[in-house]
């Protein structure tokens, strides 16, 4: 018989007439362990828990529409220029390549916290297509609503394009926490499907892939599950990351501090432990910090939607739904504390953060979506095909006419023929010829790219 994990521990409460009488609560503050760690109390207490921060991290905004032609050669320009700084829409941005994100170009805003990626390597500027990434880090998207965010992401689109369409966001949600940090061995004792786990001790980095022998060195300072294109988790050491940069450490301290003043305290408030009404954990800067973090690529985020029946393109459509995307990650990267029970402070963060909106019971699962195999192939797909053919007549050193032939007949030609129309706006009753010669001039040049050049040399 299949042994049961990951049940949830029970909770109790104490009761206001007497502190040494516990009642069952779905939301007590103290958990019942079964594990030997904990025989000598027999429960843990989810006030030694101090929860520094919860927020989003990261925003990935993706945006559809014509790029502004005027601005576009101007980025350009500057570019060739090998300008590294530019003055655009009023903001100074930091202009560098795009090529890593897939973008032409890249404008970096660090006391903004904004940058922006710009003109899609895979469409022609002067064509409509996914030409704009907006990323924005803590300190832009900290201390604003979900309306005021998404305002200000989209005025900054409004800068670089025309006829904007959201087409997908990408979110990092977080929770800093004192009083815990994870097992030595967080990467085998963490439950999840991931193929991938990564893991930091000091200097060293080493890599896993499912089924591997891990090998650890010291104590564990960064765990990463999972991948960047997926649903990526990760478990570190926030204070120590910090520290490299005195005023990034200056601005999270003053987060944390913050978060404990709103709830009630200060730094120098002195608290009785027994006073629930007045208790709250203070941050304290001599104790190191630790970030759970669940990261979602735009693509998950997709699957969510068609699994909610919803539209999630844009933050703001997202914002009520962090929480449920939370619990949903936690779940699927679930640390138990034996192999029958989870872990109460895993218990504890999937089930009591709440993410700044309403709760809600919705169930969160992923669709993964089917291919739709009655859509003809994108522009992108055509072209990388008509490459790989060419190259193939290439190496086996068939002549033009041959080459034609088989490409007449590859299932492709006349998909490559609407392409060129629709790429040069041409009508099939006027400029059919056109296409097709399009074709063969760019196979002849794929076949033999030297020849035309001789060529044109020669009538100079």
């Amino acid at each position: 018989m299949a042994t049961i994990s990951g049940l949830d521990n029970l909770r109790f409460d104490s009761d206001k007439s007497s502190i040494d009488v516990f009642l069952p609560s779905a939301k007590g503050r103290f958990f019942q362990v079964s594990d030997k760690r904990f025989n000598a109390v027999k429960c843990w207490d989810s006030r030694s828990l101090n929860v520094c921060h919860v927020g989003v991290d990261t925003v990935k905004q993706l945006y559809k529409g014509m790029v502004k032609p005027d601005l576009f050669k101007f980025v350009s320009d500057a570019y060739d220029l090998e300008s590294k700084f530019i003055n655009v829409g009023g903001y100074v941005w930091k202009l560098g390549s795009g090529r890593w994100g897939g973008y032409r170009f890249s404008l970096n805003n660090p006391d903004l916290g904004v940058l922006v990626l710009f003109g899609s390597f895979y469409t022609k500027e002067k064509y409509e297509g996914d030409h704009l990434k907006i990323e924005l880090s803590p300190h832009f998207i900290l201390n604003k609503n979900l309306s005021d965010l998404q305002g200000c992401i989209d005025e900054i689109a409004d800068i670089f394009i025309h006829m904007r369409q959201y087409t997908g966001v990408a979110v990092h949600l977080c929770v800093d926490v004192q009083g815990w940090q994870p097992p030595e061995h967080l990467d085998c004792q963490l439950v999840t499907r991931a193929s991938k786990v990564r893991k930091f001790s000091g200097q060293s980095e080493m890599t896993f892939e499912r089924h591997a022998i891990a090998t650890v060195y010291g104590q564990g300072e960064t765990f990463t599950f999972g991948s960047v294109s997926a649903l990526q988790f990760s478990v570190y050491n926030k204070s120590k990351l910090i520290a490299k940069n005195q005023n990034v450490q200056e601005y999270w301290h003053t987060v944390y501090a913050a978060r404990c003043i709103v709830e009630g305290l200060d730094f120098d408030s002195n608290v009785p432990f027994d006073s629930d009404d007045l208790y709250q954990p203070v941050f304290t800067k001599d104790v190191d910090v630790w970030r759970i973090e669940a990261r979602f690529h735009h693509s998950v985020i997709d699957q969510f939607a068609l699994g909610l029946g919803q539209d999630l393109l844009s933050f703001k459509s997202l914002g009520k739904h962090l929480t449920g995307l939370w619990r949903y990650a936690l779940n699927n990267f679930r640390l138990d504390v034996s192999p029958t029970y989870i872990d109460p402070v895993w218990q504890f963060l999937r089930d009591d953060i709440v993410f700044n909106h309403d709760d809600n019971a919705l169930i969160y699962k992923r669709v993964y979506k089917k291919t739709d195999f009655d859509l003809p192939p994108s522009d992108r797909v055509l072209k990388i095909v008509f490459g790989l053919l060419c190259s193939c007549y290439r190496r086996l050193q068939y002549d033009f006419a041959t080459a034609y032939s088989y490409l007449r007949e590859s299932g492709i030609y006349h998909a490559l023929g609407d392409m060129y129309m629709r790429v040069n706006d041409w009508d099939w009753d006027y400029d059919s010829n056109c296409a097709e010669n399009d074709i063969r001039c760019h196979l002849m040049l794929k076949l033999c790219p030297i020849e035309p050049l001789l060529f044109e040399s020669k009538n100079v």
